[in-house]
């Protein structure tokens, strides 16, 4: 009987064992596109996510501002670093 080689990823078997090479390459990109993809897709779900916790904040912040300005009747200034720019980043971590 002649001897099989199997795929380590399929576990098909061939006959030779460039067969069970190609094999093997061809399942390994098909996993490592496979892998690529469900980063792709959880990276896509994380933003959404951060995204609508941002605004939900800006909301919230929104409805503190109107409040304080409905209770006090004057603007308030909101100071907010600018963590945009290098200096100003580079200020809020230490300071």
């Amino acid at each position: 009987m002649a001897e099989k080689f199997k795929c380590s990823f399929c576990r098909r078997e061939y006959d030779d064992p460039v067969s069970r090479a190609q094999c093997e390459i061809k399942c390994d990109q098909a996993k490592k596109k496979e892998a690529e993809s469900e980063r792709k897709e959880r990276l896509i779900k994380e933003q959404r996510a951060r995204k609508h916790e941002i605004n939900d904040m800006a909301e919230k912040l929104r409805g503190l501002y109107e409040a304080y300005y409905r209770d006090y009747s004057s603007e308030m200034w909101i100071e907010v670093p600018d963590l945009f720019s290098d200096f100003g980043l580079l200020k809020s971590l230490f300071m």
